[in-house]
């Protein structure tokens, strides 16, 4: 954000901090009413609106928009894991950690993942179910373009290999301990030949 949104940005935090709960509660009305149809991104109305633009799919005050700015008093806050791709990177923009995530994409960032990143939401970060957003041409709206449910097979297939790994080594000992018993066998029956000539 340019110097200017930033200064518009610590103004308006600082009017909010010095007013009084009534003056809240009537500030958040107004700024409901006069939302603009379309706030665009990267702007001071994506910081003061944000959380007030209707979002089709998913929780209002989950949008990175809403994360990042002002929030309506008695909004609750999000509670699932939140992750936003700008510029070819993604990261958690609220450090949640649930089951259940949002991935928004910036206009301009491919709609695909890789699978080293699926892989790192999946297992490092344990999301089972991501639904990802991307930024529509309206502004800061997000539209619902795909969902991942995640499991564990990668998890099942170690195991699978552990077992086949463990049944290999099981029966290698077998072997050789088949060898050793017939080996003290031969020298057994050697001996007792021996004793007998």
């Amino acid at each position: 954000m340019s110097r200017d949104v930033n200064d518009k940005i610590d103004k308006f935090k600082a009017m909010v901090d010095s007013m009084s709960l009534t003056e809240r509660e009537t500030l958040d009305i107004n700024l409901m009413v006069s939302a603009p149809e379309k706030v665009i991104p990267g702007t001071a109305d994506e910081f003061i609106y944000g959380c007030l633009t209707e979002e089709s799919g998913t929780l209002e005050f989950c949008v990175p928009s809403c994360i990042n700015g002002y929030k309506p008093s008695g909004m609750a806050k999000c509670e699932l894991t939140i992750y936003q791709r700008r510029d070819g990177k993604i990261t958690c923009i609220n450090n949640k950690k649930s089951d259940k995530a949002y991935l928004y994409i910036s206009q301009d960032d491919p709609e695909t993942l890789t699978k080293r990143e699926i892989d790192r939401i999946h297992n490092k970060d344990k999301v089972n179910e991501l639904y990802i957003y991307k930024q529509s041409n309206e502004g800061v709206r997000h539209e619902h373009i795909d969902t991942l449910i995640l499991s564990h097979k990668k998890q099942s297939q170690n195991t699978s290999a552990g077992f086949v790994i463990f049944l290999f080594i099981v029966f290698i000992l077998l072997i050789i301990i088949t060898i050793f018993a017939f080996y003290n066998i031969m020298k057994l029956n050697i001996t007792q030949s021996n004793k007998i000539h």
